[in-house]
């Protein structure tokens, strides 16, 4: 998992007379964070990141945002003394808290000067939930933002309160947007943390698309913590070591669902997760993580929600598939048809039928080239295509293919074959002779899949004529 938050700098200048000197007070921001996905406590001490996206102001004069790294750039007109600020307090983010010293650091510096900020010097429970909140809703702001460059819809500082004298949760507000995490009480840690922050913004897109929240929002939320993390649990020891919240990515919720919304919201989560695991094997583990993260961020953008007590459904598959679509065709498949599918049938919600082997050509005309494209084949197998001119009807038998028969008389003739390509296309371009006649032609594909051919497919004969 990835600390780094993205960001960027944001210089803010004031207007000087022309020819007055531009001074830079330069610097970094950071402190101390829980790392990975575990609570912060014994065994997971808070250690020192770079704050991104966190302001840092001169006190009546300029601001800046810092970026991914923590730096950033203040410029002022002379070298007066300033006081530079730091908050927990950001373009996405506002962090404030119920119990404890808020988290913040304040500098003296005549410029051109450098002001490094390390905040929380010495962490303790309060002040470590404090800069979590800040980082993860950060992060899931960014998560989102930098795969949906157009939707503006989160581009406003989400309020957080930490340390809230409550146990064993963390809140949403609908109405205001806030969120709220607990103190570590009756057995249970403070819930300012990686997975549960994540979550708990979730729900704040969820109500950015007017989608109800009900199982459909736990299931997203707690999807955006999985793939966010690249984690199948939400919650690691949240009640206690080795004692999680959920596990989705690992427990298989079966469609339909009957529960309560946190269990039948595992059913969205965990097809997510399993989305993604099939696309790391498939693509490599960054790769298929990235695209499983851009999918479900377009995805977002086109859902119409849960149905009911099912966070997921077949609608979801469709919704999934058109925007994993290359082509605006889903009767010819998808790029991640399979590991999409795959992903859903383990939480029992079907897909499509496969389209299957396709067989689509240019017209035959006597001279001339024709492109003949078959898709649907298995990625890396041997594709055939065969012609013969007797007409439609049972056809030979090959063991070959598994004991599979073609759908024409006669003998077949060989156009062309080759090895299906990465998405299961195969192309062959047919010159068709100057003299050929003016017959019907029937044509058919064979992809030979399987041990001994036994998993191979024919497709539908197409039957053309010849023209000049």
């Amino acid at each position: 998992m990835k600390h780094a938050l993205v960001g960027s700098v944001l210089f803010v200048f004031f207007l000087t007379a022309p020819g007055v000197a531009q001074l830079e007070i330069t610097g970094t921001v950071s402190a101390n964070a829980t790392p990975g996905a575990l609570p912060d406590g014994v065994g997971n001490a808070a250690v020192v990141v770079p704050l991104s996206g966190v302001r840092v102001q001169v006190v009546g004069g300029p601001q800046a945002v810092t970026a991914a790294d923590g730096t950033y750039v203040l410029t002022v007109p002379d070298a007066m003394p300033r006081t530079i600020e730091v908050e927990l307090v950001g373009p996405f983010a506002q962090v404030l808290t119920a119990q404890g010293a808020a988290v913040r650091g304040a500098q003296v510096v005549m410029a051109p000067a450098t002001a490094d900020f390390l905040l929380n010097a010495a962490p303790d429970e309060y002040s470590t939930a404090q800069v979590n909140v800040f980082c993860h809703v950060t992060m899931a702001h960014d998560f989102f933002r930098s795969r949906a460059p157009l939707f503006g819809g989160l581009d406003f500082p989400v309020v957080s309160t930490a340390n809230i004298a409550l146990s064993c949760g963390a809140t949403f507000n609908s109405g205001d947007l806030s969120l709220g995490f607990f103190h570590a009480a009756s057995g249970c840690v403070n819930t300012g943390y990686s997975s549960v922050v994540l979550h708990e913004y979730g729900h704040v897109i969820v109500n950015r698309f007017g989608l109800a929240q009900g199982a459909f929002g736990e299931g997203y939320a707690d999807a955006l913590s999985l793939l966010a993390l690249d984690d199948p649990v939400v919650g690691r020891d949240f009640l206690g070591p080795g004692i999680s919240i959920r596990q989705p990515g690992i427990d298989a919720v079966q469609y339909p669902c009957a529960g309560s919304v946190f269990f039948c919201g595992q059913v969205l989560a965990g097809a997510w997760y399993r989305i993604s695991e099939n696309l790391q094997t498939s693509l490599g583990d960054a790769a298929g993580l990235e695209h499983a993260r851009q999918l479900f961020v377009d995805w977002s953008q086109i859902t119409l929600g849960g149905q009911g007590s099912d966070a997921a459904h077949p609608d979801t598959v469709i919704e999934v598939l058109t925007v994993d679509d290359d082509d605006g065709d889903l009767s010819n498949g998808t790029p991640h048809f399979t590991e999409i599918c795959a992903a859903f049938a383990a939480h029992g919600i079907p897909c499509p039928e496969p389209p299957g082997l396709l067989l689509t050509h240019d017209p035959l005309v006597r001279g001339l080239e024709s492109e003949l494209v078959v898709t649907g084949a298995v990625p890396g197998t041997l594709v055939a295509i065969v012609a013969g001119t007797r007409g439609v009807g049972a056809g030979r038998c090959y063991p070959q293919l598994g004991g599979l028969c073609l759908g024409f008389l006669g003998n077949p003739r060989l156009v062309g074959s080759g090895t299906a390509d990465a998405n299961g296309e195969l192309r062959l371009t047919l010159r068709v002779p100057a003299s050929a006649p003016l017959i019907e032609v029937v044509l058919q594909a064979a992809n030979r899949v399987g041990p001994g051919g036994a998993d191979s497919m024919v497709s539908e004969v197409v039957v053309s004529t010849v023209g000049e």
